[in-house]
């Protein structure tokens, strides 16, 4: 594999082949017998400038495949986060579904209500505070129809019947 590239090469600029740093390599080019087609100080700038575009279209191609290749990394990431994100929040979903429905099950029921029955029609369980109230159509806290209250009207109840029988 070859090594990371740091740098974008694309934001190299050529250098300049016509200067005296590079005199040496065109002289060498011209005399060199290997090399045909280069007689000339052009053509060795030519030469020069071709094989340095060749030598940075590669590096171009390295980075950008370097660039692709880090972005299907991070996006795989990302991905990966977000499943477990979701497996985390359908784990959450499932504890409190399931806490709630050990609530509810421990929930104390409250009776149900008929829509436009009266209160006559009302079971004689129900606290007779929480009848009178509803029968002037006033607030009723709900602890008057939990099972507490119904208890204590059932109490109530026999207590008043014992006292009357009594009499």
């Amino acid at each position: 594999m070859t090594d990371r590239l740091n740098f974008n090469p694309s934001n190299i600029p050529p250098p300049d082949f016509s200067s005296n740093t590079y005199a040496t390599i065109r002289r060498a080019l011209i005399a060199d017998k290997e090399s045909p087609g280069i007689t000339s100080e052009a053509e060795a700038q030519q030469h020069l400038r071709d094989q340095w575009e060749e030598e940075n279209g590669a590096l171009r191609a390295q980075y950008v495949a370097q660039l692709e290749e880090d972005q299907a990394l991070a996006e795989a990431r990302n991905e990966e986060a977000a499943e477990e994100q979701r497996l985390k929040d359908a784990e959450r979903k499932a504890k409190e579904d399931e806490l709630a429905k050990k609530a509810e099950e421990k929930r104390t029921p409250l009776y149900s209500f008929k829509q436009g029955v009266g209160v006559g029609h009302i079971r004689q369980q129900i606290h007779p505070y929480a009848k009178k109230l509803m029968a002037a159509r006033k607030f009723v806290p709900l602890w008057y129809f939990l099972p507490e209250a119904t208890a204590e009207a059932k109490e109530r109840n026999k207590e008043a019947i014992d006292t009357n029988r009594f009499l």
